[in-house]
């Protein structure tokens, strides 16, 4: 591994090592086992390697890999709240639906029963022509006044 290389793929690693030491939550010790047997076994087979890595360690932005870490565990999160709800509502398993989604499925469900969903949709459609309309209009008027 040329000099560039070598450095390029240190500092890669660097950053995935800190990020993995800041994440928390599920899955982060799997995550940090990983990257540390990557790193461990290129030190010992790569050339240069430990020095180029230490290198780069020492230049990682702590508070920077916090804060990353952090926003990532709060989408993971958030996409495990999704799936779950998704799947409850696919399958009829209402134990794993949220609060919000519990209420938005029931309502869903009394407007279909109701007739009412067709009526809500027929006001939306005739509420959203209306607005395009309004929109094209002022988009004339702004068109004709640059002219």
């Amino acid at each position: 591994m040329n000099g560039r290389k070598l450095n390029r793929q240190a500092a890669e690693d660097a950053a995935e090592y800190v990020r993995a030491k800041m994440y928390y939550g599920e899955g982060a010790g799997i995550r940090r086992r990983l990257i540390d047997a990557t790193v461990s076994q290129k030190m010992y087979t790569v050339p240069g390697y430990e020095e180029a890595f230490d290198k780069a360690y020492a230049q990682q932005d702590m508070a920077e890999h916090a804060e990353l870490a952090r926003k990532e565990r709060i989408r993971v999160d958030r996409a495990k709240k999704i799936d779950r709800n998704v799947r409850g509502l696919l399958h009829g398993n209402r134990q794993s639906l949220t609060t919000g989604v519990a209420v938005a499925a029931t309502i869903a469900y009394y407007a279909h029963q109701t007739g009412y969903d067709k009526v809500a949709l027929e006001y939306s459609k005739k509420k959203y022509q209306k607005m395009r309309h309004t929109v094209a209009e002022w988009n004339n008027a702004r068109k004709d006044a640059k002219k």
